[in-house]
C-alpha cells in the first residue's frame, strides 16, 4: 500500500484536481484506491458529488480520540473517499493541542493492504492535519503552478520534507507537478524553465495545461475529468499525468477498465 499527500502550502495550484483525477485513474487501471479528503473547503468531497456528511464521516474521530478507528469511507467512481466538511478547521485546532502525529498512521497501518494506493488532500497550509498525513506517507506529490508563487513555495515544501523526516525518515518527494501552465505566456516558460532547472528531471512531471473550462465543468458535475469528458485533452493531460507518478511510486497500472461520459 503506498500513501500519498498532496500537499503545497500554497492554494490554487491544483491539489485537489491532482487527487481526484490520479486516483480516479489509478482506480480505473485495476488500482484499489482510497481518497483522504483533509481541507476543511471540502472541494474532494463536493467534487465527486457528496454533500451530505456528518462529522463522524470525516478525520474528526481519530484526532479528537486517538483509539477511534478509520471512518467508514464512502465509495464513489470506483474509490473510496472520507469525505471532509466546513467544521474540519475544529479539528486542525484539536489536533495542535494533542500529541496526534501517529494517529494516521497507526490507523493506516491496521488496515494495511486493503488498498493499493491512498492519495491525502491537504489544505492549503504546512498545519497539523497535513504534518499527520504527511508522517503516515510514503511519498509526497508537489504541484506547483507555473507563476511567481508556485516557483516560491519550492522552498517551504523543502523545510517541510526536512522537518517530517525527523518523525518519517523514509518520506520522499515522488513528483513535481507544474500545473496551471499556458505556453503562450513567457511567465509560464519562464517559470517551467526555472523547476527544469531547480529539480532532477526523473522528479518533475509533465506539464499540465490549465485548460480551466474542463476542470470546472467536471468539477461542477461532480466527476473525475477523464469521467466527464474522456476523449478531450485536458483528458490525454491526466493520463499521462497518472502514468508518470505510477512510474515514480512504484506502481503498475493495468488494463483501463473504461469510462463513461461525454466526449
Amino acid at each position: 500500500m503506498k500513501v500519498l499527500t498532496v500537499v503545497n502550502n500554497a492554494g490554487g495550484v491544483g491539489k485537489t484536481s491532482l487527487v481526484q483525477n490520479i486516483g480516479y485513474e489509478f482506480a480505473q487501471a485495476g488500482l484499489r484506491v482510497m481518497l483522504i479528503d483533509g481541507d476543511r473547503q471540502a472541494n474532494l468531497t463536493s467534487w465527486n458529488g457528496i454533500f451530505e456528511v456528518e462529522e463522524e464521516d470525516t478525520l474528526h474521530p481519530i484526532v479528537a480520540s486517538k483509539k477511534a478507528p478509520l471512518p467508514r469511507p464512502k465509495h464513489v467512481h470506483g474509490m473510496d473517499l472520507i469525505p471532509s466538511f466546513w467544521d474540519l478547521g475544529d479539528t486542525e485546532k484539536i489536533a495542535a493541542t494533542l500529541e496526534l502525529r501517529d494517529a494516521l498512521r497507526d490507523r493506516l497501518t491496521e488496515l494495511h493492504g486493503q488498498w493499493d494506493v491512498v492519495l491525502f488532500d491537504s489544505p492549503p497550509a504546512m498545519g497539523q492535519l497535513t504534518t499527520m498525513a504527511a508522517i503516515a506517507s510514503d511519498f509526497l506529490i508537489v504541484p506547483i503552478s507555473t507563476r511567481l508563487k508556485g516557483v516560491e513555495a519550492l522552498q517551504g515544501v523543502t523545510k517541510f520534507l526536512t522537518d517530517i523526516r525527523n518523525y518519517n525518515p523514509k518520506l520522499e518527494i515522488a513528483m513535481f507537478v507544474p500545473t496551471m501552465f499556458d505556453g503562450r505566456r513567457n511567465s509560464d516558460k519562464e517559470a517551467y524553465q526555472f523547476m527544469q532547472e531547480q529539480i532532477p528531471a526523473n522528479m518533475l512531471a509533465s506539464p499540465v495545461p490549465e485548460r480551466l473550462k474542463f476542470w470546472d465543468a467536471a468539477a461542477k458535475e461532480g466527476k473525475p475529468v477523464t469521467l466527464y469528458a474522456p476523449h478531450s485533452p485536458v483528458a490525454e493531460d491526466v493520463r499521462r499525468l497518472a502514468a508518470e507518478i505510477a512510474a515514480a511510486i512504484g506502481v503498475e497500472l493495468g488494463v483501463r477498465t473504461g469510462t463513461d461520459g461525454e466526449a
